[in-house]
């Protein structure tokens, strides 16, 4: 299919899957050109004048130039006045299923994007019945509280240095109290202190579970957080909230969390039974963050063993890590973006391929967020830094 369209100051024949640009007349101002054209090298019809060369009622005479971007001129015959007309400069041909090479920066050009550090606070429930066994593949079984501890010992030693992690771990005496702040304060590369102000591996839990309480008291902290960093709770707990603050009001602190700051809440259960399934699934899509699908039996991460329970709170952590790359503004032209990362330039992937953990990048969300991806997001977090850089075809 071919035709011809006007674009600003510049005319645009299409023939087939090439575009021709060229400079539009004077005359053409405002204007839409009625004519096709036969061939790339055909110069284009002035308004106002025949295929004879002769005038029509409204044509002026006289040379008529337009000059656009790269410098393509364009230039309308004039009368037969004698003088010998310049020479039109030959059209621009870009094939839109090819990037041209030599592609220039466009003027919203992308600065280097940062590598901001999230900040995440685990709420850790040490109530008495996380002293009863959980299954362990290679030891039987050991306590819940022992198997948590080990999960939370292993984030740490992974993630500490790009993840700003605080602690609570509730109840902080033998009963229903949830002592004012936190027990450490986020930070990077505090995994030391963490582990240091945590019950011992090898103590049983104590006490009821506080959990709205306990909770209450990291969301305070979150909210006074660094809001250019991405925020997080993770709470893990083996059953539903006790003491004061009911099911329903830990359902409704977490959900304020989410709606009002835009803070999620991962939930993490050990070994939840179907009495309590109810109160954690409520918890978890108030979040904003819940585990499988709608409509699934669980939506919080149920943890049945010391595998799993590490594995899930990896798959957490990850999440919280996913690589994106906020884009502002959009690129004009989103198939010639280019990322690069510490001197290595990353190519466009599909979604599916990044999901399976492959080199590249690819927009999350369509044009205004790209996520890193495999071996990308390693070099990112390593680094801290990605250059995303915008361009727009040659000419």
């Amino acid at each position: 299919m071919s035709g011809t369209q006007r674009v600003g100051s510049w005319c645009v024949a299409t023939l087939g899957f090439a575009v021709v640009l060229f400079g539009c007349s004077s005359d053409e101002a405002g204007a839409d050109v009625d004519d096709g054209i036969e061939s790339a090298g055909t110069d284009p019809v002035p308004s106002g004048s025949d295929t004879t060369g002769e005038e029509s009622p409204g044509s002026t005479s006289g040379d008529s130039t337009t000059t656009g971007p790269s410098g393509v001129t364009s230039m309308t015959p004039d009368d037969d006045d004698g003088d010998d007309d310049e020479p039109i400069d030959p059209p621009v041909v870009l094939d839109v299923n090819e990037v041209p090479d030599g592609n220039a920066s466009c003027e919203e050009q992308a600065p280097t994007i940062d590598f901001l550090e999230p900040t995440m606070v685990m709420v850790l429930d040490h109530s008495g019945s996380m002293g009863s066994n959980f299954s362990d593949p290679k030891l039987g079984f050991i306590t819940r509280w022992n198997a948590l501890h080990n999960a939370v010992t292993f984030i740490l030693e992974t993630y500490a240095p790009v993840v700003e992690f605080g602690v609570k771990v509730f109840p902080s005496d033998n009963s229903c109290g949830a002592s004012a702040g936190l027990d450490v304060d986020p930070a990077l590369d505090n995994g030391e202190a963490i582990l240091a102000s945590m019950p011992p591996a090898n103590s049983n839990g104590t006490g009821l579970t506080p959990a709205f309480e306990g909770f209450a008291q990291g969301a305070t902290a979150l909210v006074a957080a660094d809001p250019d960093r991405p925020r997080a709770a993770l709470l893990l707990l083996d059953g539903a909230a006790g003491c004061a603050g009911s099911p329903a009001l830990l359902t409704a602190e977490i959900g304020a969390l989410f709606e009002d700051e835009g803070i999620p809440t991962y939930v993490v259960g050990v070994d939840i039974n179907e009495f309590t399934r109810a109160d954690m699934n409520a918890y978890a899509e108030a979040g904003g963050v819940p585990f499988g699908m709608p409509g699934d039996l669980e939506r919080f991460y149920n943890a049945t063993d010391t595998t799993q329970l590490q594995e899930f709170m990896d798959v957490v952590i990850g999440d919280l890590l996913n690589c994106d790359l906020e884009l502002d503004p959009a690129p004009s032209h989103p198939s010639l973006t280019e990322v690069d990362i510490d001197g290595n330039s990353y190519d466009q992937i599909d979604a599916k391929a990044c999901e399976a953990g492959e080199e590249g990048w690819t927009y999350s969300v369509e044009y205004t967020q790209i996520r890193l991806c495999g071996a990308a997001c390693d070099a990112y977090r390593d680094v801290q830094e990605a250059n995303v850089a915008f361009f727009c075809p040659q000419g």
